[in-house]
């Protein structure tokens, strides 16, 4: 049987507060941002598999991917992540605006499935 061994992940995170008396009824509600931390087990790992030197050692040695030259996406993958852009701005709006709330069942407003 393998010993399992923890990891710990640290993932930040944000919560939203309600509003309180003092702000302002068109503000948005305030946000706390912050990092949580994850521990989880691993499973059938040994404890070379979680030593951080190794990965340090990768990371000097690989290129540095940028978004010009290695992503390259076409015209098509383009225009789809400029549609979720705004569409995921829409979204925020129709959460935090009450004056975006008739948009909420529109079909319109709706990430595609592929």
């Amino acid at each position: 049987m393998a010993m399992t061994h923890l990891f710990v992940s640290y993932a930040d995170s944000m919560s939203c507060k309600g509003e309180q008396e003092a702000e302002h009824q068109d503000a948005p509600p305030k946000v706390q941002s912050g990092t949580t931390t994850i521990i989880y087990p691993l499973r059938n790992t040994t404890m070379r598999d979680v030593e951080l030197q190794p990965t340090l050692e990768n990371r000097a040695k690989c290129n540095l991917i940028t978004f010009v030259k290695d992503v390259c996406p076409t015209r098509s993958q383009m225009c789809d992540m400029s549609e979720h852009m705004v569409l995921d701005i829409i979204k925020i709006l129709i959460d935090n605006h009450p004056g975006f709330e008739y948009l909420t069942s529109s079909p319109a407003f709706k990430h595609h499935s592929y």
